[in-house]
This record gives structure tokens, C-alpha cells and sequence, in this order.
């Protein structure tokens, strides 16, 4: 068998997300979880939304000044058309995540996982993924310039 030439695409799966009902962002709690969540035209600014958990949710056109999803788990999730200066989200943990049509000017993602997660049409400012571990994760547009970050494990 000849040696492989180039590197392996990802392994994406179609994300299907189950009947979403309208959420009430006041009702979101640190250390909380929510499932089938639709959060659309809100500003989650100064929520605490340390260690939360969603799954099959979606947010759409959030403008938020800045978001500290600390711990944070979202699974099997969408994230369209956000709008979001400063995301300091330490250990934030993304899976069947897809992020796109959005703008985030600084995303910090220290020691997060990232797994299975589809970016497009995005526009990310500086983006700190020290630590991060990264897995099957499709950068459309991104790619050369997440290739020269030092720190960053890719796991084939």
C-alpha cells in the first residue's frame, strides 16, 4: 500500500438537530444544561454561562459585547450570524459544532476541545487555541492561517 501524499480530509457528519423550542436566554443558568434550545436576536451579555451544557441547539443573530462560556459544552449545535467582539471561553468544549456567517474578534479557546467542527464564512480576528486539542475540524477559508499557530495538537 502506497504512503499517503496529502492529509486526510475530515470526518464531518451532517449536523440534523431535533425540533428546536424558542429559548428564554434569562433562564439559561451556570452549570446548567439545555437541549433543543433556539436562541435568536439576544444579548447574552454578562450571563454567566460557566460549565453549561447544550445540546441540538441553535443560537442565531446574537450581538454580544463579550461571552465567557468558561467550561462550557456544546454539542450537535448551530451557531449562525454571530456577532461577537471578545469570547474568552477557557476549556470550552465543541462537538457537531457548526459556527458559520459570523464574526468573533477574539476568540480564546485555552485547553478546549474541538471535535468535529465545521467553520465557514467566518471572520475570526485573533484566535488564541493554546493547548487545544483539535479533531476533525474543517477551517473552509481558514486553513492557512490556523496552520502557523505554534501550541495547537492536531490529532489525525
Amino acid at each position: 500500500m502506497p504512503p499517503r501524499t496529502g492529509p486526510t480530509p475530515p470526518k464531518l457528519r451532517a449536523l440534523r438537530l431535533p425540533e428546536p423550542t424558542a429559548g428564554d436566554p434569562s433562564a439559561l443558568r451556570a452549570h446548567g444544561t439545555s437541549e433543543a434550545l433556539t436562541v435568536t436576536d439576544d444579548d447574552l451579555t454578562g450571563m454567566d454561562l460557566t460549565d453549561v451544557g447544550f445540546t441540538g441547539c441553535s443560537f442565531s443573530a446574537l450581538n454580544v459585547h463579550e461571552l465567557e462560556p468558561t467550561s462550557a459544552r456544546i454539542t450537535d449545535s448551530c451557531l449562525h450570524h454571530l456577532d461577537i467582539p471578545t469570547v474568552s471561553a477557557a476549556c470550552l468544549e465543541l462537538r457537531g459544532v457548526v459556527l458559520e456567517d459570523s464574526r468573533l474578534g477574539v476568540l480564546q479557546c485555552i485547553e478546549g476541545s474541538w471535535s468535529s467542527v465545521h467553520v465557514r464564512n467566518a471572520k475570526l480576528g485573533y484566535v488564541s487555541l493554546r493547548g487545544a486539542t483539535i479533531n476533525h475540524v474543517q477551517l473552509q477559508q481558514l486553513a492557512p492561517a490556523m496552520a502557523a499557530r505554534p501550541g495547537l495538537d492536531v490529532e489525525r
